[in-house]
């Protein structure tokens, strides 16, 4: 996803700017979520403030 929210155009093989389904969550190590997920996560952090630490349990 793009950061504007859109989605970039696939061509050939796997686009990083693309969400093409369940395959997309696999990576090394990283958090990827879903668009419809991160567009929540932003309205909700700007509703309510952004947090300001982050703790890993």
């Amino acid at each position: 996803m793009k950061k504007n929210g859109k989605q970039g155009p696939k061509k050939g093989k796997d686009s990083p700017w693309r969400w093409d389904g369940n395959g997309d969550y696999k990576s090394l190590a990283c958090i990827k979520l879903k668009p419809a997920h991160i567009k929540t996560l932003f309205t909700k952090a700007s509703d309510k403030g952004w947090p300001k630490t982050l703790k890993v349990v």
